[in-house]
């Protein structure tokens, strides 16, 4: 243990140096290997509470892994037909539905969560198909959102009061919660966003769990202790059920969801938004003998987390991350340029708005869930989502009645705002649809890629 020690310390360069590369201002590390932790070191994860919690109810007999969501969700009503009477617990959390996301939506500027709680099940009721159902991978925060929704309905207890009781006590974690730390509260890390320069913005906590949504998806705020001790009981009791030493009478957890076992040699990463930055791919881990491994990670605006469980390994993994990460930055920094070259191309030249007035007014989804205003200031448009003066973003013409909000990568990351590949050049077009008299009377935006542009209509 202490040979591992002093390796993973050996380490702080190279880490301090892939900070200095990413401008990364801060990062916690932890590891523990046979439940014991090994290292802590400062420099400068929700979805496994949720599942971890749907787990207790499985073992409770209150649900089964295979128990379908209109049967245990009543709210539960898709206007999907395949999704309403098909999908099960295991669907959601596999993210194997093909059920359309939002996060772009949702997720807006300055830590703004953009969907209030008593519009959650609507929202997501209303969500089309837009891959095969039970088919392929696509990661999508509304399937949490959905366990959360059900942990309530089946225990009769609000979401972070079933995982307070039943998971965090009994474990010993103090420091987490599902609320935005009071101000009162030391020991708390800032969220930053890095510029394109690699100096730092900090921004607001994402609000996420604060009104109810998001709790359940990406709502928990933790530290790497605590976290080094819920991953270590996940471990322990994974060990327990393939060697049979397990105080259940039921079926392993784990032999009954096979499919989330990945093995190395093997990609790491691949939900992630690094992918997308890497031209050649992910990069092969590990070597040798195939190794089990679980891993997940997330990202907001102003945080990124990666955790790694390897229950049967005690042996070092070594990559050229340096490498990787001058490339992924570099990858990044297009980001913008290679937006505007989109938008370029698709545009016609010679073309002008009508009277800007025209456009001014408030315009709703078919839900009445969101909530676009355009406005008219000192001769400029501007389009405020849910109304929100921090959601104020200006539009510029770009052709016929169409206008762009695309701003600078720097000046966006500064309002706190996710800023990414999945957001192409259609996620920066605003269209205003007319009648026949010619009158605007829609507006028409694309925020998730793969999920059919949404129309608002003027009221």
């Amino acid at each position: 243990m202490a040979d591992i020690a002093v390796r993973l310390r050996s380490l702080g360069s190279t880490i301090e140096r892939l900070m200095s590369i990413a401008g990364t201002p801060g990062v916690s590390i932890g590891v523990s290997i046979k439940d014991k932790p090994v290292y802590y070191e400062d420099h400068g994860y929700r979805n496994a509470f949720t599942a971890a919690a749907i787990g207790l109810l499985v073992d409770n007999e209150q649900l089964s892994w295979d128990s379908l969501i209109k049967d245990v969700l009543p709210s539960f009503n898709s206007t999907d037909l395949i999704l309403h009477n098909h999908t099960t617990l295991t669907d959601i959390l596999s993210y194997r539905t093909g059920m359309g996301w939002g996060d772009n939506l949702i997720l807006g500027t300055d830590g703004n969560v953009l969907l209030k709680s008593k519009d959650v099940m609507k929202y997501i009721n209303n969500r089309p198909l837009i891959g095969p159902f039970r088919a392929q991978f696509g990661y999508n925060n509304l399937h949490y959102e959905l366990a959360g929704r059900i942990i309530e309905h089946v225990s009769g207890q609000s979401y972070s009061e079933f995982v307070q009781s039943r998971l965090l006590k009994p474990l010993g974690l103090n420091r987490t919660s599902f609320q935005t730390p009071s101000k009162g509260t030391e020991g708390v890390a800032v969220c930053y966003n890095t510029l394109d320069d690699v100096s730092v913005a900090p921004i607001n906590w994402p609000r996420m769990g604060d009104d109810w949504y998001g709790a359940a998806s990406g709502g928990a705020r933790s530290s790497v202790k605590d976290l080094v001790k819920l991953y270590g009981s996940y471990m322990e009791g994974f060990n327990n059920e393939f060697d049979g030493d397990t105080s259940s009478s039921k079926e392993s957890t784990f032999k009954q969801l096979t499919h989330i076992i990945v093995q190395l040699p093997g990609r790491l990463g691949q939900i992630g938004i690094n992918p997308g930055l890497l031209p050649k791919g992910m990069p092969i881990i590990g070597k040798g003998t195939s190794k089990l491994v679980l891993f997940h990670q997330g990202s907001l605006p102003g945080s990124l987390t990666f955790v790694a469980l390897l229950p049967a390994i005690e042996t070092a993994v070594v990559n050229d991350f340096v490498t990787l990460a001058e490339v992924a930055v570099a990858q990044n920094l297009k980001w913008y340029t290679w937006v505007l070259d989109e938008l370029e191309k698709g545009q016609k030249s010679g073309t002008s708005p009508k009277a800007l007035e025209e456009y001014v007014g408030t315009y709703w989804d078919d839900l009445h869930v969101v909530k676009i205003e355009v406005i008219l200031s000192d001769k400029k448009l501007y389009w405020l989502i849910q109304g929100l003066e921090s959601e104020k973003f200006a539009l510029k013409h770009y052709q016929d009645d169409v206008f762009t909000w695309l701003q600078p990568r720097s000046d966006l990351s500064k309002r706190g705002r996710w800023v990414g590949s999945d957001q192409d050049a259609a996620f920066w077009k605003v269209e205003f649809k007319a009648n026949e008299s010619g009158q605007i009377e829609k507006l028409v935006w694309a925020h998730d890629g793969g999920v059919p542009p949404v129309i608002y209509e003027k009221v």
